[in-house]
């Protein structure tokens, strides 16, 4: 039995025992992301115990305690330390949390905690985004796996968040396009700067706007991800990628992680999170 705390599961568990690993915390992200995948193989299996499974797990979660008495709500929660002192309080991967949470049957937060954080508004080569400061592209992906956004318009702000996703995908494109000088992976066809591994370890690259960390590692799996909002760019990089390294970033799942040609390092290892993405 997997342990959970007022609904929400731990970050990290052993795949083959359920238990927690890593001193990790319970997280109210990845337990808000599990949901979104549960809930839409409930809808699809609809009528079967698939269905009801998903429906119990999601009106169990106390979304009203990760709040922690705050108007925005916490990252985690851990037995030995309680809650952690990181808030999901600016534009980030969050929305579809904060979507169930307001939406919950059982345990709902206000609708006015949407409103609780903040949206910094900057541009780039042109294009205006509500933006996460890492510039990870993977943020402005995310929820839409599940949540329709096109025409739902933020009454903070003058743009809808499907419109903000195909913002980020151009500036992060003219991103790499605007270094390719600078870092010899980056061209037209090869971009898709997020979080991802990279030559030395797990890193959370991004563009601009914001104040991104990058050393000319891209990852395919954001390209792919990226598909629903410039179909024709990502298709056409995708296959430039898989051309021209192939036999280096593709294997028996498809794209591996991600590539730095600069220090002629490609990833051996592919993550679920990431390739769930695309």
């Amino acid at each position: 039995k997997i342990p959970q705390e007022h609904g929400f599961f731990f970050h990290f568990i052993d795949m083959r025992t359920g238990r927690r690993v890593w001193n990790s915390e319970v997280s109210s992200i990845d337990t808000a992301l599990f949901l979104g995948g549960a809930l839409f193989a409930g809808e699809y299996f609809k009528g079967t115990p698939i269905e009801a499974i998903a429906q119990e797990l999601y009106e169990r979660v106390d979304w009203t305690w990760m709040l922690n008495n705050r108007r925005v709500l916490c990252m985690g929660w851990k037995p030995e330390e309680g809650f952690l002192p990181y808030y999901w309080d600016t534009y980030s991967e969050h929305i579809l949390l904060y979507a169930l949470a307001i939406g919950s049957p059982t345990h709902p937060i206000s609708r006015e905690c949407w409103y609780e954080w903040a949206r910094p508004v900057g541009e780039y080569a042109g294009y205006r985004i509500v933006y996460c400061p890492t510039g990870s592209l993977f943020v402005y992906l995310q929820s839409h796996t599940w949540i329709d956004f096109r025409n739902i318009y933020d009454r903070q702000n003058d743009i809808d968040y499907w419109h903000n996703a195909i913002n980020a995908i151009r500036a992060n494109r003219q991103f790499c396009i605007d270094n390719k000088d600078r870092y010899v992976t980056y061209s037209e066809d090869r971009w898709g700067i997020t979080a991802s591994l990279g030559p030395r370890g797990y890193k959370g690259y991004g563009a601009k706007p914001g104040w991104p960390v990058h050393d000319g590692t891209i990852a395919p799996f954001v390209v792919g991800a990226s598909m629903p909002f410039e179909p024709e760019l990502s298709l056409k990089a995708l296959k430039h990628i898989y051309n021209e390294y192939g036999q280096k970033i593709y294997g028996k799942y498809g794209f591996k992680d991600a590539f730095n040609l600069q220090e002629n390092w490609f990833a051996d290892e592919y993550l679920s999170i990431n390739q769930g993405l695309m």
